[in-house]
C-alpha cells in the first residue's frame, strides 16, 4: 500500500503545472483546490455529466470502494461511486491532509437544501482533561496528541457508501499510536460517527450565506460580515478607515470565538453563535468601535482567554450546473500531524488534542470550552461557505447558487475567507481579484495585526497611527479556493499565492 501511494505521488508531482489554471466558459460546473492536477481530474468527471459528489471523490486520498479505516462495517455497493477515480490530495499533500485527519463540509443539494457534515477528529474514550500534566510535549508530537480520525466516516456519510477496514490496517494504526503512548483503541474507531448538523445562515447585502457551526468557526465569519454590514458600502472609498473597521470587527468576532466549542459538550456555544449572527449584536459592536483608534484587549475579550490552531489544512470547492455545491476542508492540524506515520497505509496521524499548558507557557488563559473530554471534538478554524442569490417572490425565480468558497491556513482561515466573501459581495470584485487582494489578519490574541506586504504603506501607517501593533508578513499564510457561477457560466479560481494550485471548469 505504501509503495503504491509513493509511486502515485511521484507521478502526480511529475505533471504538476506551477500556475493557476482557469478554463473559462464552463457550463457544467467547476472545481478548485491546492493542486491543478486534482482539479483537472474533478473537471473531467464533471464533463461527463455525473453528480458532483463523484467529482469530489477525485480529490480523496483513496477510492471509497476501498476498505479503509472503519472496522466491522459491511461494504455497500452504491453504483461503484468511486470506480476509476485516482488518489490525489491525500497523496500529493499528505503532510496536511488525508485519512488520518478530519474536517467539515457544507453541501448544497440540487433543491437548494443545505447540510453540514461534521467529521472533526474526536478525543478517544480514554482521554481526560489533565492527561498531559507534566508532559506538554506529549500534546504536540506523540500518540497521545492524536484524535480519532473522521475523514473516512465523513466521506462515507456524504457518499452513502459503507466501507470496511481489513483488520491489519486498523490494527496497524492503533498499534503505532499505542507504541507512541497513545490511548486510542479499535472501539474508538468503530464508535466514531460523522454528524449531520444544520447549516448556519444569514442574509448579507442581499445574498444568503451558509456555513458550518461549532465546533468549526463559520459563525465568526458571519459575525465579522454582520458588523461590516452596519457601515455604508461607499465607505470603501476611504480605504484606510475601512481596513481599520474590518480589523476591529475581526477582534470582536475572534474574541467571541473563544466561547465556542463542541455543542454536544458546550451547550452555551449555540447562544454565542446566535449572538454572532444577530443584527442587534452587530449594531452594538459598531457603537463600541472607535474610528480613530483601536482599544485594549479587554474591550473585546474581558477574560483574556485564548485558543490555538494549526497549519495542516486543505480546502476543496466544487459546483455543478444543477445547483449542487460543496465546500470542504480537511486537516491533520499541524504539518505532518503528530509526526506519526502508519507504515501500512503511509498516512499521517493527526495532532488535534489541545493541552492548556501550551497556552500557559505564553501567559494566556486557555478556553474552558475546549478542555479535553472523552469523544469531544476540538474547536476548529475551518470555515466553509456557500453563497446563493435568494429567491425572488415577485418574479417567482428560485434561489440560485452564486459561490462556494473556503480556505486553508489555521486561524487565518476565518479572516482569509471573510475577506474574499467581503470583496465579492460588497466591492463587486472579480473572483480572481478577490483572491489576489492583499490580506490582513487580526485574531485579537496575540495583540497585533498581520499585513501582507502587498498592502499600501499609507494604509499600514494609518493603522499604526490608530494604535495597532503591526507585523508585516509575506504572502502565503492562507490559501483560498472558490467557484462562482454567473449567468450559467462557471469560473473556478485557486489561491494565487500557492504555486501548484488550480481551478478548472467543465
Amino acid at each position: 500500500m505504501l509503495t503504491r501511494l509513493l509511486c502515485l505521488a511521484a507521478v502526480s508531482h511529475a505533471f504538476v503545472i506551477p500556475e493557476i489554471v482557469l478554463h473559462k466558459g464552463g457550463v457544467n460546473g467547476g472545481v478548485a483546490s491546492e493542486n491543478a492536477e486534482c482539479s483537472r481530474i474533478g473537471r473531467n468527471v464533471l464533463s461527463k455529466g455525473v453528480r458532483i459528489l463523484r467529482a469530489l471523490s477525485s480529490f480523496l486520498p483513496f477510492p471509497l470502494s476501498s476498505r479503509i479505516l472503519i472496522p466491522g462495517i459491511a461494504t455497500g455497493q452504491r453504483g461503484g461511486l468511486s470506480r476509476g477515480h485516482h488518489l490525489c490530495i491525500g497523496v500529493v499533500a499528505s503532510h496536511h491532509s488525508g485519512i488520518g485527519g478530519g474536517g467539515f463540509a457544507v453541501v448544497r443539494d440540487e433543491d437548494g437544501a443545505y447540510e453540514v457534515i461534521d467529521f472533526r477528529e474526536a478525543a478517544p474514550a480514554a482521554a481526560f482533561e489533565d492527561m498531559y500534566q507534566g508532559n506538554v510535549q506529549g500534546s504536540i508530537r506523540s500518540g497521545l496528541s492524536a484524535g480519532i480520525p473522521g475523514e473516512v466516516r465523513g466521506l462515507e456519510y456524504m457518499h452513502k457508501n459503507m466501507a470496511t477496514t481489513p483488520s491489519e490496517i486498523a490494527e496497524s494504526m492503533i498499534s503505532v499510536l499505542q507504541k507512541e503512548n497513545g490511548t486510542m483503541t479499535l472501539e474508538d474507531l468503530r464508535s466514531y460517527q460523522a454528524i449531520s448538523r444544520e447549516a448556519l445562515e444569514i442574509s448579507y447585502r442581499g445574498y444568503k450565506l451558509y456555513t458550518s457551526g461549532a465546533p468549526s468557526s463559520g459563525a465568526v465569519l458571519m459575525g465579522i460580515l454582520k458588523i461590516m454590514e452596519q457601515y455604508p458600502v461607499r465607505d470603501w472609498e476611504d480605504v484606510d478607515l475601512t481596513i481599520h473597521r474590518f480589523s476591529e470587527a475581526m477582534r470582536f468576532a475572534y474574541g467571541a470565538r473563544l466561547e465556542l466549542g463542541d455543542p454536544d459538550f458546550v451547550p452555551a456555544s449555540r447562544k454565542v453563535e446566535k449572538m454572532l449572527l444577530s443584527d442587534s449584536w452587530a449594531r452594538t459592536v459598531r457603537g463600541i468601535i472607535l474610528d480613530n483608534q483601536t482599544q485594549p484587549v479587554e474591550v473585546y475579550d474581558p477574560r483574556e482567554i485564548y485558543t490555538t490552531d494549526g497549519q495542516g489544512t486543505s480546502h476543496i470547492v466544487t459546483a455543478d450546473k444543477k445547483g449542487m455545491a460543496t465546500s470542504m476542508t480537511t486537516t491533520v492540524n499541524l504539518l505532518y500531524g503528530s509526526l506519526i506515520m502508519d507504515p501500512v497505509t503511509g498516512q499521517q496521524r493527526n495532532e488535534r488534542l489541545l493541552h492548556p499548558q501550551r497556552l500557559q507557557r505564553i501567559r494566556l488563559r486557555p478556553s474552558a470550552a475546549n478542555f479535553i473530554r472523552p469523544n469531544k471534538r476540538p474547536l476548529s478554524s475551518i470555515t466553509p461557505v456557500i453563497i446563493e442569490i435568494p429567491a425572488d417572490p415577485a418574479t417567482g425565480r428560485p434561489a440560485r447558487l452564486y459561490t462556494t468558497v473556503g480556505a486553508a491556513g489555521g486561524s487565518r482561515i476565518i479572516s482569509a475567507t471573510t475577506q474574499v466573501v467581503w470583496h465579492l459581495v460588497e466591492h463587486d470584485f472579480s473572483l480572481r481579484r478577490a483572491l489576489a487582494e492583499p490580506r490582513l489578519h487580526d485574531q485579537l490574541m496575540p495583540n497585533h495585526v498581520l499585513f501582507e506586504y502587498g498592502f499600501d504603506n499609507a494604509t499600514v501607517d494609518s493603522m499604526r497611527d490608530r494604535g495597532h501593533e503591526i507585523v508585516r508578513v509575506a504572502e502565503g499564510l492562507s490559501a483560498v479556493h472558490a467557484v462562482r457561477v454567473q449567468g450559467g457560466v462557471f469560473e473556478a479560481e485557486a489561491e494565487p499565492r500557492q504555486k501548484d494550485s488550480g481551478g478548472s471548469t467543465a
